[in-house]
């Protein structure tokens, strides 16, 4: 028990070991058996603290992460209606446009001119009197235009414009110009509040806009919104490792076909290389090049009997200095000062040689 309190930077703990040495050790086992218990109970109880408090803080955080997400969607519900209106009013009004349009197009040119006499003009009426049509006229009129689109409306001529087929088929979706208008309303601030801003809004815009259409789906947008405030999901860590693997593998790809396009064009220039162009040409410059061909081919011909009386001369002096060297052999044979001459045939040039010469001659 002494040399467990001696391992410690206390000396009075080494005093107190040597007040109580008489002790039995006993009683000093117990008193540090309970020691060592309680500070196992503290650490524990903390442990355990701490646990129950980190479980208490994440569930609080968790309610107020729900509680952002409920408020949230109860906006992005508002924003839907309020952009449902919106598109709804924008439609209606283009679907009363057209609808006056139809109805000008489909009126009868008397009755255009009707329209344009009973208007009122203010700056004639005071002079002009306008005539009085009778009554049973415009009664006639009045009917056989209701009877024609009676007889449209059985017959099923009614057809629907482009302009309302574009509004049916595209109820849920939303332009940009009606997000702008949105967020310059109490939507921005709403959004403000729960973590959203302006600028992530128009992100999400134009990564939902990947054919550049200036419009996308009120129900995907309002979706990427509430996955904005959203912490990070495994799918979402998923999702984004395969569109990594995807892009390696595009570039692989991409890289396989660039070196494929790179060899088809070598292989193409080689090709064209061996291309020769051909066009006619004046007839002057083909007699030029006809002329050119007859001299090479003269000079040709000139050039191989050229060659063949070379060999023939050749032949002839190889011939004349075999006979030389016979000669020079017989007369070495019988002229003894050729014989002397015939073992000094290094130092002597045949040019210098004294066969036959006026000074010395034959002996």
């Amino acid at each position: 028990i002494r040399t467990l309190f001696q391992l410690s930077t206390f000396s009075e703990w080494v005093e107190c070991v040597d007040s109580v040495a008489d002790v039995p050790a006993a009683w000093i086992l117990l008193v540090a058996s309970a020691v060592f218990t309680g500070l196992g109970v503290v650490s524990t109880v903390t442990a355990i603290t701490v646990e129950v408090a980190f479980n208490r803080f994440k569930h609080i955080d968790q309610r107020r992460l729900l509680n952002r997400i409920h408020k949230l969607r109860l906006v992005l519900r508002d924003m839907k209606k309020r952009l449902m209106s919106v598109i709804h009013q924008r439609r209606d009004c283009d679907k009363n446009v057209s609808v006056q349009k139809d109805r000008l197009q489909q009126e009868t040119p008397f009755k255009q001119l009707l329209r344009m006499w009973s208007s009122q003009r203010p700056s004639l009426s005071r002079n002009i009197p306008q005539p009085s049509w009778p009554w049973w006229l415009l009664s006639s009129t009045s009917r056989v235009s209701t009877l024609n689109s009676k007889r449209e409306e059985d017959l099923g001529l009614n057809f629907p414009t482009e302009e309302a087929d574009e509004g049916e088929a595209g109820e849920s979706f939303l332009t940009i110009e009606e997000l702008e208008f949105l967020l310059s309303g109490p939507v921005s601030s709403r959004l403000l509040k729960l973590g959203v801003r302006g600028d992530q809004v128009m992100v999400a815009f134009q990564k939902l806009d990947i054919h550049h259409l200036g419009r996308v789906k009120v129900d995907e947008l309002l979706g990427v919104l509430a996955r904005i405030i959203q912490p990070l999901q495994g799918i979402d860590v998923a999702a984004t490792k395969s569109i990594l693997r995807r892009s390696l593998l595009d570039s692989q790809q991409l890289g396989i076909d660039t070196d494929r396009c790179q060899e088809s064009f070598f292989e193409i220039t080689e090709k064209l290389r061996g291309v020769q162009l051909c066009w006619p040409v004046e007839e002057t410059v083909e007699a030029a090049w006809l002329k050119a061909s007859l001299r090479d081919t003269v000079s040709k011909e000139k050039l191989a009997i050229l060659r063949r009386n070379n060999r023939a001369l050749s032949r002839r002096v190889m011939l004349m200095q075999r006979k030389l060297r016979h000669v020079r052999s017989y007369t070495a044979n019988i002229c003894p000062f050729g014989k002397a001459a015939r073992g000094s045939r290094g130092l002597v040039d045949d040019d210098c040689s004294t066969i036959g010469s006026a000074d010395r001659g034959y002996e």
